[in-house]
């Protein structure tokens, strides 16, 4: 008798585990089914910073659109399938539920031109090639050229350091240049548009280099006269020498 009564909790707690287990099941099936209905699907999709690249393009490279699950997009996957665009340097997307993608991609910008493969092309900020340069988007930009004419183009870590000079010029110092040479060591010579050649050396210190070819530009000014020449290879100690005579040394 004690053994049969003892049988009987037991029975009950396994049928009470089963019911709790189908409940379970049922709940997550439901909530399966819920996240695949027209609930989360996108009805609103914001698309910030895209400029070269359109709004459709995005949407198109994304592979999100109307019909997007927003429960189950691969937020980071689209990212990476957006930044192996050449003009999109960064891509953000953010979901909010039940209905709302944004995305939002910070574009890469054009400071110079440069042949590579016999293609003039648009150069990046950071040295990346961009689209082949037609005569409204090359105008004004600073050429980045071979040290002689007929010389070998460039390589692209060559494109890419002069790039990076010229981009960490200010707007105004960088509309005085005309040209930056890649010299046949590697190093770089910045030509103003008036015709005077900067010693730049390697693409380093940049950010120095550019500060110090706006203070030699500026001094000049400040003497009502322009640079014959000017060396900012050591940006802590540049030179410079001015047209008619004068001269800035350390």
């Amino acid at each position: 008798m004690a053994s049969g009564a003892e049988r009987v909790p037991i029975s009950r707690g396994r049928k009470v585990a089963a019911i709790s287990v189908i409940a379970v099941l049922l709940l997550a099936a439901s909530a399966a089914a819920l996240t695949r209905t027209a609930l989360f699907q996108a009805k609103t999709i914001s698309v910030h910073g895209a400029s070269h690249v359109s709004r459709a393009e995005v949407l198109r490279i994304s592979a999100i659109g109307s019909d997007t699950n927003i429960f189950t997009l691969d937020g980071a996957a689209a990212e990476r399938r957006l930044e192996r665009n050449p003009w999109i340097a960064d891509a953000t997307i953010t979901k909010e539920l039940p209905s709302t993608v944004l995305i939002a991609v910070h574009e890469r910008i054009a400071v110079a031109v440069a042949e590579s493969g016999g293609v003039l092309r648009l150069v990046g900020d950071d040295g990346t090639l961009l689209d082949a340069a037609l005569p409204r988007t090359a105008s004004g930009l600073t050429r980045i050229a071979p040290a002689s004419e007929g010389a070998a183009e460039p390589t692209a870590e060559a494109i890419g350091g002069a790039a990076r000079a010229i981009a960490a010029m200010t707007p105004a110092v960088r509309h005085r240049i005309s040209v930056v040479t890649v010299l046949f060591d590697g190093q770089l010579r910045v030509d103003l548009s008036s015709g005077v050649e900067v010693a730049y050396g390697p693409a380093s210190e940049t950010i120095a280099k550019a500060q110090a070819l706006r203070a030699l530009l500026e001094w000049a000014a400040s003497q009502g006269s322009s640079l014959a020449a000017a060396d900012v290879r050591f940006p802590s100690a540049p030179t410079a020498e001015l047209v008619g005579g004068g001269a800035i040394t350390p």
